[in-house]
């Protein structure tokens, strides 16, 4: 009896041994275990409007037993994708490790702050059967595609059909989807409705060459009875900063 005493004893000491070891080497595990963060880069840093680009970041290794509570308000590495050609709101130094928070929407002041003097902001519906606002962000650059139209018009004793061709409008820059002036998902996770997002509002020049390209647009939707617009998305790439 005393030997079947001592052997399960020794076999509860054991157990108690292996939970401890497990215990301690996992501890150590977190230790080592690292979570991967996107940083700005050593030898970059970003000025305000300046568009995340992917050669901008480096990825920042931190042990996950110190991270704290970072893997809840920053960018990981693995989604370092969502951030690209999206515009900085603020400066960014070398180093400094990119937040969410750096991503919100910023507060809507109104358009009138966004634009210069020699700018109008507009809004152009557009055809909800082939535009996906989740793939678009304010600061992106469009054309506008408009169908052919038809009108009729009398010629003394005879009606007259004129014929206007299928015309594209553009490039012109995104300044909100609705009334969301920032990256995709971000008004949505703040609980805050950001209208249709259908109704594109753009940046308007009152001067210069795409002036004309301007009114040609909105009097072309106007004889179209303001139809939803087919819409071209242009290159990242493609836009360039003074």
């Amino acid at each position: 009896m005393k030997a079947f005493t001592g052997f399960m004893l020794a076999i509860a000491i054991g157990v108690v041994g292996a939970a401890c070891n497990w215990y301690y080497i996992h501890r150590k595990a977190q230790d080592y275990e690292k979570v991967s963060f996107a940083a700005i880069r050593h030898d970059r840093a970003l000025n305000v409007g300046d568009r995340f680009q992917q050669g901008d970041f480096e990825k920042i290794d931190i042990p996950k037993a110190r991270m704290g509570n970072l893997d809840k308000v920053a960018v990981k590495w693995d989604q370092i994708h969502t951030v690209l050609g999206y515009k900085a709101t603020r400066t960014f130094h070398s180093g400094e490790i990119l937040l969410q928070q750096d991503l919100k929407t910023p507060s809507p002041r109104g358009f009138a702050d966004m634009l210069g003097p020699d700018e109008d902001a507009k809004s152009v519906p557009v055809d909800a059967r082939t535009f996906i606002p989740a793939r678009v962000n304010p600061g992106d650059m469009v054309s506008f595609t408009l169908p052919q139209l038809r009108s009729t018009s009398s010629d003394s004793s005879r009606l007259k059909t004129n014929v206007i061709p299928m015309q594209t409008f553009g490039k012109f820059e995104i300044l909100a989807l609705g009334t969301r002036t920032g990256q995709s998902g971000v008004q949505s996770s703040s609980g805050r409705s950001g209208g249709s997002e259908y109704l594109i509002t753009i940046r308007v020049p009152l001067k210069g060459p795409m002036k004309q390209v301007a009114d040609d647009l909105f009097e072309h939707l106007r004889m179209a009875g303001n139809k939803g617009a087919e819409v071209t998305i242009h290159s990242a790439a493609q836009i360039k900063h003074p």
